[in-house]
């Protein structure tokens, strides 16, 4: 994520930034293969992501790309999960910097102030060590180890940021592709027309959450870039028809999100409950490699038609 941040150079078409969910679902290359073949040029699509939820995390690494980088999509996926709070990501002290960032979160409560103060004190010794020398390279090694116990997985960075898992359900996987129904068509883009295919969660966002929904909001429309809500259906929504979101995400970014997603009915149709626990899932939220080359096909029509309709240049 540094290097894609602070070395790489040139504008980005499609950035996809956010938690696990769309660190694990998306395939990178295969978005950027079809994205160049769209555009008629070499296209530039990234994916920065991370683990754990927080809109905070969000805006944060949108605010130091946008610094450094034109972007005309940002693809994000839904980030209000069990563990996103009313205060500070639990990776914060990698990112918010004090006093400098002290600015950021001044509408926050006293509590929520607490812990990004918290994060900026854990991060002093390796901010202190970053001043005192340049930052080391990066090792160069094709695989990364995510997890004791599992298989070493492909760097991400070969795969321009996303993260290709090989187990399903606590197992080594086999390589599968489902012979399901779906079809890119089944895809649906939010409009007045399509709002019956979706379902709000009556759960307010947490102030912090919504905080920095609406930070980022502004952040987009300051720099020009399209905001695009990227739903993944979760094993749970096998059998509903309509996509099962946390919040009617246009009005929580100010209406500068448009929401795409596939309901369950259809994205699972033809796919056994077996095929879609034990070799499309790790767990009920996040897609292996099979299903990650199972979803994004499906999805990757849509979004090039948000781009090519709304910010294609």
């Amino acid at each position: 994520m540094h290097d894609q941040i602070f070395v790489e150079k040139g504008d980005i078409d499609i950035a996809f930034i956010g938690s696990s969910p769309l660190y694990w679902g998306i395939d990178t290359p295969y978005v950027q293969n079809k994205m160049t073949e769209l555009l008629g040029r070499p296209a530039v699509v990234r994916s920065l992501c991370w683990h754990y939820s927080g809109f905070d995390a969000l805006y944060f690494i949108a605010r130091d790309l946008l610094r450094h980088r034109k972007v005309r999509m940002i693809v994000f996926c839904d980030m209000l999960y069990p563990d996103a709070s009313n205060g500070a990501h639990r990776s914060t002290s990698k990112w918010f910097l004090w006093p400098e960032d002290a600015p950021e979160i001044s509408g926050l409560s006293m509590k929520a102030k607490a812990t990004f103060y918290a994060g900026a004190m854990v991060g002093i010794p390796r901010n202190l060590l970053d001043m005192i020398r340049n930052n080391l390279p990066p090792i160069a090694s094709e695989e990364i180890l995510v997890k004791s116990g599992y298989p070493k997985l492909q760097s991400p960075a070969t795969r321009l940021g996303s993260l290709a898992v090989t187990w399903s359900s606590g197992h080594t996987m086999t390589n599968f592709t489902p012979m399901g129904a779906a079809r890119p068509t089944d895809a649906c883009i939010y409009t007045n027309a399509t709002r019956a295919n979706f379902q709000f969660s009556s759960h307010p966002v947490p102030p912090t959450q919504a905080t920095f929904c609406r930070k980022m909001a502004s952040l987009a429309q300051e720099n020009h870039v399209k905001l695009v809500y990227l739903h993944f259906t979760r094993t749970f929504e096998r059998t509903s028809s309509v996509i099962e979101t946390s919040a009617f995400w246009p009005e929580v970014f100010g209406g500068n999100a448009t929401m795409i997603g596939i309901p369950g009915a259809k994205l699972f149709a033809g796919v056994s409950q077996e095929v879609l626990t034990n070799q499309l899932y790790n767990d009920p939220v996040h897609l292996n490699r099979n299903g990650q080359k199972f979803f994004t096909p499906l999805i990757t029509p849509a979004l090039m038609q948000i781009y090519e309709n709304q910010i294609k240049p």
